[in-house]
């Protein structure tokens, strides 16, 4: 498992070009390592951060680079309304590590979605996702 992220300076760049031509975006949805870049985007850049109205993680975790970590740890609490979920039988990402990312955002806009799966994104979570995206940008 690395804990070094290369590249990921050219990645924000394309990020902010991609914003420039195609932005602003409503929100961002990731999975697993997704997850992870989606948050240390939002962390990075700023621009992301002010445009974006809802963010939806499944099975995320926090940075293992620590430069990277660091500044999300330096913008924390993302106050963008977040959807955090995870199964009970994920091996690869455990709940604990699940949390550690979805303390870096607002705790009075951060909603969880458990199921019983493992690692994936179980169907399920489409339709609770659908009504929690309508809700937030409502």
């Amino acid at each position: 498992m690395s804990k070094t992220y290369d590249g990921w300076n050219e990645t924000v760049d394309a990020i902010r070009r991609l914003i420039a031509a195609e932005g602003p975006f409503e929100g961002i949805i990731g999975f697993s390592q997704g997850a992870t870049a989606a948050v240390a985007a939002l962390a990075s850049i700023e621009e992301l951060r002010a445009s974006v109205r809802f963010v939806v993680l499944v099975a995320g975790f926090e940075p293992l680079d620590e430069t990277m970590l660091e500044v999300t740890r330096a913008i924390s609490p993302i106050r963008i309304p977040s959807l955090h979920a995870h199964g009970d039988q994920d091996a690869l990402v455990t709940r604990e590590r699940m949390n550690q990312l979805a303390s870096h955002f607002d705790q009075s806009t951060r909603e969880f979605f458990f199921h019983e799966g493992s690692h994936g994104v179980p169907t399920s979570l489409a339709k609770f996702a659908k009504a929690w995206i309508a809700g937030v940008c409502s």
